[in-house]
């Protein structure tokens, strides 16, 4: 919780449910760079690429739905 970087995030977390802006934009760039990568290049069979796919559709869809904090203040700001 003292941590410069991640104790912020696991206090609004913990205490609010809600997230940054910014970590949800973090959290979705690696997840579409890291996924996209993986889907496009890494695998081969197609089954398994549409399965990928449809995980990284369903992780997307968690991040978007977690409430978002103000920046500032580490108030709630509604949904997405």
């Amino acid at each position: 919780m003292a941590n410069e970087t991640f104790g912020p995030m696991i206090r609004n977390w913990e205490e609010k449910r809600c997230i940054t802006c910014r970590v949800k934009t973090i959290g979705i760039t690696t997840m579409l760079l890291v996924g996209g990568y993986s889907i496009f290049f890494a695998v081969e069979s197609n089954t398994l690429q549409i399965i990928g796919g449809i995980l990284m559709l369903v992780g997307l869809s968690f991040i978007l739905l977690i409430r978002t904090c103000n920046e500032k203040t580490g108030q709630g700001a509604g949904l997405s």
